[in-house]
């Protein structure tokens, strides 16, 4: 069995580049495809969840986005 090192800790601050949003990572995944992200964020009012790759988002300094997400 490998070990995996995921690059963000769940509670991580994060923007989701494919849709200029900021959310919050829930969970992480290991599987066939390689390892995905849970993350949560806000669209239209309405919280949703998705599944991501780690390329397609970014950390970013709860300091720098003051009110998002404490």
């Amino acid at each position: 069995m490998s070990k995996v090192d995921f690059k963000y800790n769940i509670k991580d601050n994060i923007k989701i580049k494919s849709i200029d949003t900021n959310g919050l990572i829930i969970g992480y995944f290991y599987g066939e495809s390689g390892i995905q992200y849970q993350i949560a964020y806000f669209s239209d009012g309405e919280r949703k969840t998705s599944y991501v790759y780690p390329e397609e988002i970014d950390k970013i300094d709860i300091k720098e986005n003051s009110g998002f997400l404490k």
